[in-house]
């Protein structure tokens, strides 16, 4: 009895581990796309059952169950769901082909952080890319440019007014500092890149990422303040066969419409205010000035000579005549512009095998800007390979190097030639009827460049065309880029890596000023030793003038780094890792005197002593010579995992300890601790919720800290080194940093709020993001003590800068796509929208001397508690006076003419916050057509929300020979005219008060709004997959893509481009012919 009990249970027992078995059976497979692309993170569940697993980065997956047979359902976002039927004992391994949704629109699946890859399914933080054919279809040497309009919360910043007119920067939802580095980190696989990014060859670009909030970059601690750009190259894959792509562009613009500047005066209505000054005794001085011998103006001579007898009236006439029908725009059109071409080939080997994969690429770019003697080119070549010499062991190098240059040969634009007062007029002319080259009176009048080259000094004139062939500077850069990287599977889920880069930017310029040319002629003048009032020698060698440049940066990057990863039902990802990053930076500078470029000999010339100049003065002779170094180096720790629940629930953290040898004072600010946290929440996953109206229907938030940095602000006292100070020409020091052992890191907190949809049927698909940032620790000013002795370099005020500052900033990003044609002809929308706003809340406001320089910033950095950081103030305006034309404002609540008081203003409330000088509101639509293998795509692009200053005539700059301005002619001139213009009057002797406050009042703002038609791209595809014609090629493409359009609305009504407001020139349209075959 007791032995069949015991047979029965081993019976059962083995019933029991028979079942075990059966759950215990794997499903194995791979999930690729239509075209063979392995597709990670996607998707593989058991119908009826809560088994679920995710796939790898190959689209490899391995799924346990104990059905013999059943239905899997795979889904990928972008990709339509596929159900299939599975048999445990024939179903070995599945491979399952994913045909792309038709709302092709969610195209990126994973994202890049540059520490880990994760797909978007389980992303919490804020990530967006731009679309993926507007970015493609975009015609450009550059990356970056190829962004804009088309990606989430980006905004070019190109309207900023001064010196950075028309220079676009980034900006990743708003501004998240006042004085520190305001430009998003970009990283180039994995690491930070501290090269020139417009280097990078985009035919090489395989994806981009923008992280804009914490939970997404905050992995990158003190670097990611600003946001986070991500560029992923392009590599090799597994079992893919060798493929071969070729491309070539050709890109060709308009010549610069130099008639579009409003700085500018036609020649008759200059000369006209010649004759006035000439006529009040403007030039009187100058012409009989026998100490500086200034140069006079071509029809100021006519107009003396005229006086003196030596023409007559009639001659006179005639050539004045002769200089109002020149315009100097003409000559520049001739001689210095041409229309720009930028030539672009590449050519890439992509192969991969199962253990070996690569990507080879080199590209040429050649490049004529619209200057003449402006060109360059460059050539790139990246190679890449990943290695797996056993199963588990993967070994990753690459190597990168960019070779360019840049030639450039004294080039002359219209902002130059008006920008140089009493040398270049509305009347010039650069060569005479036979293109014989002209000479111009420069520094001084012709009389005495006469009697100089008599008394043996070298000719003194200037002619702007020979120093075309005289003055050749050049600019070399070389980049490389060495990666090597090392993955190895230690168990099951548990990987460990460990990557190393080296990146070396290097640049030589060398700037060649022959001695033909004017600078080098008038320099070796200048320092001529005289006898009697002759030349008999010559303090500095006749011969050419080279001034040499060299800078390097050397930046090594070590990380290491472990993974872990459980996919399932309970899915864990987590890395954690440690890193050192060290910048070395050089520069060191020549000037050699005498050179001659066949020999390569130079004197040496004597810079302690100083020497009388010619004709008037005294001076020392520069050395050119000097050396900068600097060392940066930091060290961090990083980590970050998540969590997701049955593909419902996910929560995310990371943290991240940085530390930096800026803060070598106190011990306790040497490192800074950054932290973020995030959930998701898969709504449709829930049984309660209706699938008839939305297919997918996420909700998103996290909360964390970003940092930044300030270079420029060091925990210690550091000072500079000089040579040749002004009065003893003797070595001498500065204070270039006052210590302050109190410095921090700055910090800046961002919460995040999104919500992700898709409707049924996939027409409209979109997400909705609100984010809110709280900046502490912000670099900023506080007034220091007069008795302190010190001066700040940047301000040349008693001001210490230092953690001194709070702001905030809000905003949205919003973006949709949508479906809005099926069939054979489909029409595609993408609409990004965002909204970013800031205001400072925290500030010494004593650093607040006068509130009259508020209007002067112009729209620049100007922090006022409860104001953007970039804000626009005004003097407040009463128009012209009816009887003068004076313009008029207010002190005390009266009109007042009292030029001193109005620049002046006694509180903030004297004067006029117009609003933000940078775009509130901005972003782009994207339109795209197919038809059969036609596609056409259509970009608009639009800022809102902003204000900027126009400029206007500036008397006291006319008066003095500027460039003057076409609202001249729209000046008050009788009683009456104050009803139709707001220009003042013009008088003499000019008051410089006077036209100050005109300039800086609320006469000149103009509201920024406007829509600007973006880009074009027209292309046809043909496809010869299976070589039905005998060609070597497979697929070939040809496109047509046109930019800068121009704008199709704007709030102004003066016609003005708000992103060349203040003046110059709107870039020029281009229209480009593209080829890429694939062999």
């Amino acid at each position: 009895m007791k032995k069949t009990i015991y047979l029965l249970v081993m019976a059962l027992l083995c019933l029991n581990i028979k079942g075990i078995a059966q759950q215990l059976t794997e499903l194995k497979g791979q999930v690729t796309s239509t075209s063979g692309k392995p597709l990670a993170g996607a998707t593989i569940k058991i119908k009826s059952l809560t088994t679920i697993a995710t796939t790898d980065q190959n689209g490899n997956f391995t799924l346990k169950t104990s059905a013999d047979k059943g239905k899997l359902t795979i889904s990928f976002l972008g990709y339509q769901d596929k159900e299939i039927a599975f048999e445990t004992k024939k179903s070995k391994y599945l491979s399952i082909n994913l045909q792309e949704s038709e709302n092709a629109l969610a195209e990126v699946s994973i994202v890049s952080t540059g520490y880990q890859k994760i797909p978007k399914e389980r992303a919490t933080g804020s990530f967006s890319q731009p679309n993926k054919e507007a970015f493609e279809s975009r015609i450009s040497s550059d990356v970056i440019s190829r962004l804009k309009g088309i990606t989430s919360g980006l905004n070019f910043n190109s309207g900023d007014t001064g010196p950075n007119q028309g220079k676009p920067d980034l900006s990743i939802r708003g501004r998240s500092t006042i004085y520190s580095n305001d430009q998003p980190l970009i990283v180039v696989d994995n690491f930070p890149y501290n090269g020139n990014i417009n280097d990078l060859n985009p035919q090489d670009v395989e994806s981009v990422n923008i992280l804009k909030d914490a939970a997404a970059a905050s992995i990158w601690g003190v670097k990611a303040g600003n946001g986070v750009i991500v560029i992923t190259t392009k590599k090799g894959k597994k079992d893919q066969a060798t493929q071969i792509a070729a491309g070539a562009n050709v890109t060709i613009g308009e010549k610069s419409n130099l008639y579009y500047d409003p700085n500018f005066l036609s020649s008759e209505e200059y000369i006209n205010v010649q004759q006035f000054l000439f006529r009040n005794g403007k030039y009187d001085a100058d012409l009989v000035d026998q100490r500086n011998y200034p140069s006079i103006p071509a029809a100021v001579e006519i107009m003396a000579a005229r006086r003196n007898g030596t023409i007559s009236k009639q001659d006179s006439i005639n050539e004045i005549g002769k200089l109002k029908n020149i315009d100097i725009r003409d000559g520049l059109y001739k001689y210095y512009y041409v229309s720009p071409i930028n030539q672009q080939y590449s050519i890439n080997i992509t192969s991969g095998a199962k253990n070996n994969q690569y990507y080879f690429s080199s590209g040429y770019d050649k490049i004529q800007t619209e200057l003449k003697s402006i060109y360059s080119d460059r050539i790139t070549i990246n190679f890449n390979n990943t290695y797996t010499p056993i199963a588990k062991l993967e070994i990753s190098t690459q190597f990168n190097y960019v070779s360019g240059r840049t030639h450039t040969s004294n080039p002359l634009s219209l902002a130059n030639a008006t920008g140089i007062s009493n040398l270049y007029f509305p009347y010039t002319s650069f060569a005479d009827e036979n293109g014989t080259p002209l000479a111009l009176n420069r520094g001084f009048n012709n009389l005495f460049i006469k009697q100089a080259t008599e008394n043996n000094f070298l000719d003194w004139s200037y002619v702007p065309l020979q120093d075309l062939k005289e003055v050749q500077n050049v600019t070399r850069t070389n980049e490389a880029r060495i990666f090597t990287g090392i993955k190895y599977q230690l168990l099951k889920g548990i990987s460990l890596e460990a990557k190393y880069q080296y990146q070396q930017y290097k640049t030589t310029q060398s700037d060649l000023k022959g001695l033909k040319s004017y600078s080098t002629r008038d320099l070796i003048n200048k320092y001529s030793i005289l006898t009697n009032g002759k030349v008999t020698n010559y303090n500095i060698p006749v011969g050419d003038i080279l001034s040499l440049i060299n800078g390097q940066t050397i930046s090594n990057n070590l990380r290491g780094q472990i993974n872990y990863s459980k996919p399932g039902k309970h899915s864990i990802y987590a890395i954690a890792g440690a890193e050192i990053i060290e910048y070395r930076n050089s520069n060191n500078s020549n000037q050699l005197y005498g050179f001659n470029s066949e020999t390569d000999n130079f004197t040496a010339v004597n810079n302690i002593n100083g020497f009388n100049l010619n004709p008037i003065g005294f001076g020392f002779i520069a050395s050119g010579d000097g050396i900068r170094n600097g060392i940066d180096r930091f060290k961090s720790f990083f980590t970050s995992a998540s969590y997701t629940y049955n593909s419902k629930y996910t929560i995310s953290a990371s943290a991240r300890l940085d530390g930096s040898n800026y803060f070598g004072v106190s011990s306790t600010q040497k490192s800074v601790p950054l932290w973020s946290a995030g959930l998701k929440w898969n709504i449709t996953e829930e049984s309660f919720f209706p699938s008839n109206l939305l297919s997918s229907l996420q909700f998103r938030a996290t909360y964390g800290y970003n940092g930044n940095l300030n270079k420029s602000v060091t925990g210690i006292t550091t000072f500079r080194y000089s040579t040749n100070a002004a009065h003893t020409n003797l070595p001498y020091a500065t204070i270039s940093n006052l210590g302050n052992p109190e410095l921090r890191w700055e910090k800046n907190a961002i919460l995040n709020l999104g919500i992700d949809f898709n409707i049924t049927g996939n027409w409209l698909s979109g997400s909705i993001e609100y984010f809110f940032k709280n900046g502490t620790d912000l670099i900023g000013d506080q007034l220091l003590a007069p008795s302190v002795g010190y001066l700040a370099p940047s301000t040349s005020t008693n001001v210490l800068r230092g953690n001194f500052a709070h702001m905030e900033g809000r905003g949205f990003d919003l973006q949709l796509n949508s479906k809005n044609l099926k069939g054979s002809l489909t029409w595609t929308t993408v609409l990004n929208f965002s909204k970013a706003t800031d205001k400072v809340t925290r500030y010494d406001q004593k650093t607040v001397t006068s509130f009259g320089n508020f209007p002067t910033s112009n729209g620049g950095i100007l922090p006022y508690v409860g104001k953007p950081v970039y804000s626009l103030y005004s003097y407040k305006w009463a128009g012209l006076d009816p009887n003068t034309g004076d313009p008029q404002g207010f002190v005390n609540n009266e009109v007042s003419k009292n030029y001193r008081d109005l620049l002046n203003p006694g509180s903030i409330n004297d004067i006029v916050y117009e609003g933000p000088s940078r775009p509130v509101y901005f972003g782009g639509v994207s339109n795209l057509f197919n038809y059969k293998r036609f596609s056409f795509l259509l970009n608009i692009s639009f800022k809102s929300g902003y204000f900027f200053r126009r400029s206007s005539i500036n008397y006291d700059e006319l008066l003095s020979g500027g460039p003057g301005h076409k609202d001249y002619t729209s000046r008050w001139q009788k009683p009456g005219d104050e009803r139709t213009t707001s220009i003042p009057s013009m008088i003499y002797p000019v008051s410089s008060q006077r036209g100050f406050f005109y300039s800086y009042s609320e006469a000149t703002i103009e509201k920024g709004d406007h829509i600007r038609l973006q880009d074009i791209s027209l292309s046809y595809e043909l496809i010869n997959p299976n070589r039905t014609f005998k060609s070597p090629i497979r697929k070939l493409q040809i496109s047509i893509y046109a930019n800068n359009l121009g704008i199709l609305w704007r709030a102004n009504k003066k016609g003005l481009d708000p992103d060349f407001a203040y003046g110059g020139i709107p870039y020029t349209r281009t229209i480009a012919l593209g080829l890429k075959t694939d062999l």
